[in-house]
């Protein structure tokens, strides 16, 4: 008899299992649908029924929160969360159409999240969306003006050490893959981070972000055409790249060539990039470089121009400008630059006070040490007005005649 009785209850396990999997497939699949028609507050409430129906499990649970921490529209101290539906642009809503819209509010995902943590430690799920809270808690703070670092440091640690747990329990995807390599890579910790973004080479959607990684580490490690192989793969799918990335990906593209020994394809990427950001200064120096070595002196001058007549910011623009004059006795260049430079800067304080300080600087290599000091006094007027009065720079302007006493 009670053999018979184990066995029924046995047969009623299994039957109720079937039909929990069942109503949880139902409900996923039906939270599932409204979410890809931005129903997100009406995906909340399955979720929601879900819950009561089956339990407190997590196979639920995640689901509810990364719809959550994706698709809020509004959210109060990172503790309360607002869901809503019919909104095509999740930041906005049309008062006029608030009749329509169905919001619903959701309290606290970090405390639910530790809670299934606790009861489900092996659920590797959990780790991750608890690190994308964490990361979304980044992600806003750095865009207040009240970030504190060191905060934002402790929730970057936060964010590792859950999703490296969660890569520790097998879960794998191309967001926390990138999250980690990138993490690794700020550190230092190259080895590693190649691991984790090599993972993203063989998934079947490119991730153009962590290509880019990829040719850091290996240009890092001077295996160029590895390096240009990956920059490439990320330019390949640059809709993925904000504007400075492709840049990045493009300049290492060119310097990989570079060292290969490919001239003209290396050209081609470095203009690429001065046409990208005609006032960024590195991919200039790359080509000067370059245009020194094959002696043309006439090139150099036409880029250094624009460079200067873009930025006249940038120290190491101008202390190239310095040597380069000096080396090719290129004075009469350096000083009509400087000239038309004057012409359309003179309301900026800044770049009036580079210009007096590095001519003075050619003046004095010509010989004419009154008139260079003459600069230098002026470039300290410029700069005096809105740098403290002992300001490192200020000291700086005329050190060049100390350093060619020295010598």
């Amino acid at each position: 008899m009670k053999r018979i009785y184990l066995f029924l209850l046995f047969i009623v396990t299994i039957y109720a299992q079937g039909i929990v999997a069942q109503d949880t497939t139902s409900f996923l699949d039906r939270a599932e649908q409204y979410i890809r028609i931005q129903r997100f507050a009406a995906a909340h409430k399955v979720y929601q029924d879900a819950i009561q129906t089956i339990g407190f499990q997590p196979i639920v649970i995640c689901p509810m929160v990364e719809n959550v921490l994706k698709h809020h529209f509004w959210q109060q101290d990172f503790s309360i969360f607002y869901l809503a539906d019919s909104i095509t642009n999740q930041h906005q809503i049309n008062p006029a159409n608030l009749n329509h819209i169905e919001i619903v509010s959701f309290y606290f995902p970090d405390r639910v999240l530790k809670k299934a943590i606790e009861r489900y430690p092996q659920y590797a799920m959990t780790y991750k969306l608890l690190g994308d809270y964490y990361r979304l808690k980044i992600e806003l703070k750095s865009n207040s003006e009240n970030r504190e670092e060191e905060k934002s440091a402790t929730l970057q640690e936060k964010v590792f050490n859950l999703y490296y747990k969660a890569t520790q329990l097998g879960f794998s995807s191309t967001e926390v893959n990138r999250w980690l390599g990138q993490y690794y890579f700020d550190h230092h910790q190259y080895k590693v981070a190649k691991q984790f973004l090599l993972n993203n080479d063989i998934n079947p959607n490119p991730d153009a972000i962590s290509f880019l990684y990829l040719s850091k580490i290996f240009y890092q490690e001077k295996q160029y055409s590895q390096a240009y192989n990956y920059a490439l793969k990320a330019l390949q799918n640059q809709n993925q790249l904000s504007l400075y990335s492709l840049y990045q990906a493009t300049h290492l593209a060119a310097q990989s060539l570079y060292n290969l020994g490919e001239e003209s394809r290396f050209l081609d990427y470095i203009l690429s990039c001065i046409q990208l950001f005609p006032d960024n200064p590195e991919a200039y120096l790359d080509l000067f470089t370059y245009y020194e070595e094959t002696e043309k002196i006439d090139r150099i001058k036409d880029f250094i121009r624009q460079l200067l007549m873009n930025n006249p910011y940038d120290e190491a623009s101008f202390k190239y400008l310095e040597k380069f004059c000096v080396k090719y006795h290129e004075y009469e260049f350096g000083i009509s630059l400087f000239e038309d430079m004057m012409v359309q800067y003179e309301y900026s304080d800044e770049a009036m006070g580079n210009i007096y300080r590095f001519r003075g600087n050619l003046m004095f290599h010509q010989g004419d040490t009154e008139q260079a000091k003459k600069f230098w006094d002026v470039s300290r007027s410029y700069f005096i007005r809105y740098l403290p009065e002992d300001h490192p720079k200020l000291k700086q302007i005329g050190d060049i005649s100390q350093e060619s006493t020295r010598k």
